[in-house]
């Protein structure tokens, strides 16, 4: 059936044990930077500059570089003489005796001269005075410092979320919170936008730029490519750090170094694993299974994921996708419409093919992507049925067909975006066809579904010589 649910098999990880108190001060020690990686002077310097924010929030999906970022914005505020500390966080540190504990010892960190806290004894109280207590040791640091605090996104649990709102309340002045994340925290981030105290780095911000590509490649990777595989290699991972990465790895193995950026998408072995094992498998069941399902529209809104997923709720989730960052970029308009990063789309599109290659075709044909020459053969499939069920069939394909365009029927008509003259020609073709063959369906249906198969080759016609 259309909307069974499709078997998503990606590698799921390994549980984390969390560890003894004693080993926590691992957390507290940066990561090495990594090799091949390029200084970014721009965004490091409007981080450095922006001493007016008490929060520093770098948020992008996985692989974007947003450690890297942290560990460039920290050297440079140790090299100006502002006390640093870090904190990596997993999801053990939802326990809120293990977070009270890391936070005792960042405080030692910043401020040796303040008295201790045997860590032992923090990881064994709860919230009250001690907490108070503690947060009032932060309050009391002389002189400005940043506190750096990387994979937010694992902290879930309300009550340790509490205590990162306290320690905000309670920063000294010239004190900074620099937290990467995955996703958008719930911190109140409106309040401190209004105040002027956050400063947000974006995806866009953080995706190499075809400059950044070049120099990676050359001086990060000491690999040589022509000015127009760095141009094609860097529009088909649009900056994702990770995918440079890893596509680098590749190249350095290959002497034909522009037919493997060619052939490159989301399909290469080492993407896949990275989005099936870093990405999906951190998400719901229900949320991958939305994502396959859609990963065959360019372009999509809220109406277009309900007739391809059989749901009513496609808002809310494209809503909780954009916040948790899941590589979909949002396109404008109204009703929103999105994508998805292309890489991720490749790999969806090619991991639904080998596992449920049954549902691909019911897929299509639930939104009616007739545009692009699918129409025809739509159509002609559609010349041995019966008539009623070419009445549905036809019905759901014209509706789903103005929805992939951007184009609505004239009772369902939005502000879609429009098309780009390629996109119009196929459309056009798309309707001439389904044109068709609603004529050779009317001619021959006598019942009382004529009248609607007039109306929507009307339609069609309508559409098909529309902008």
């Amino acid at each position: 059936m259309l909307y069974d649910t499709i078997d998503l098999k990606v590698a799921r990880p390994r549980a984390r044990i969390p560890g003894p108190t004693q080993v926590l001060a691992s957390k507290l020690t940066p990561p090495f930077p990594k090799a091949g990686q390029i200084e970014r002077p721009r965004l490091a310097d409007l981080v450095t500059r922006a001493r007016w924010a008490r929060v520093i929030l770098i948020q992008a999906p996985a692989g974007f570089g947003k450690t890297t970022m942290m560990l460039q914005i920290r050297a440079r505020l140790v090299a100006n003489g502002i006390p640093c500390a870090w904190l990596t966080l997993d999801q053990a540190d939802n326990d809120i005796g293990r977070f009270l504990s890391c936070l005792a010892l960042v405080c030692e960190r910043l401020d040796p001269a303040a008295v201790s806290v045997p860590a032992h004894v923090a990881a064994q109280v709860a919230i009250g005075g001690s907490v108070i207590e503690l947060m009032d040791r932060f309050a009391g640091v002389d002189g400005p410092f940043g506190l750096f605090i990387d994979d937010f996104e694992s902290i879930q649990n309300p009550a340790v979320m509490a205590l990162v709102k306290e320690l905000l309340c309670r920063l000294p002045a010239g004190a900074q919170l620099l937290l990467s994340t995955r996703a958008v925290p719930a911190l109140e981030l409106a309040r401190l936008r209004g105040r002027g105290e956050l400063l947000e780095i974006q995806p866009s911000q953080l995706r190499f730029s075809i400059q950044e590509t070049d120099e990676f490649m050359r001086a990060g990777r000491g690999l040589s490519l022509r000015v127009d595989d760095v141009a094609m290699l860097h529009r088909k991972t649009e900056g994702w750090a990770v995918a440079l990465w890893l596509a680098s790895l590749a190249l350095e193995r290959r002497d034909e170094h522009s037919a493997f950026i060619a052939e490159f998408s989301g399909s290469n072995s080492a993407i896949a694993d990275y989005l099936a094992e870093d990405v999906l498998s951190r998400l719901p069941e229900d949320l991958r299974q939305f994502l396959a399902k859609t990963s065959i529209l360019g372009r999509f809104n809220a109406a277009l994921c309900d007739a391809v997923c059989g749901r009513g709720d496609s808002a809310a989730v494209l809503d909780e996708l954009e916040r948790a960052n899941l590589f979909v970029v949002p396109l404008g308009g109204d009703p929103k419409w999105y994508r998805y990063h292309s890489l991720l789309a490749e790999y969806l599109q090619s991991h639904l093919k080998c596992i449920a290659p049954q549902s691909v075709p019911l897929l299509h044909r639930a939104c009616g992507t007739i545009a692009g020459g699918r129409a025809g053969s739509s159509s002609l499939a559609l010349a041995g049925r019966s008539p009623g069920h070419a009445l549905g069939e036809l019905s759901t394909i014209a509706r789903g067909s103005c929805l992939v365009a951007g184009v609505y029927p004239r009772s369902e008509r939005g502000n879609g975006p429009r098309r780009g003259d390629g996109a119009r020609a196929n459309r056009r073709s798309g309707y001439d066809s389904a044109s068709a063959c609603l004529t050779a369906r009317a001619a021959r249906h006598d019942g009382p579904g004529r009248s609607r198969l007039e109306c929507w080759k009307g339609e069609s016609q309508t559409l098909a010589a529309g902008p």
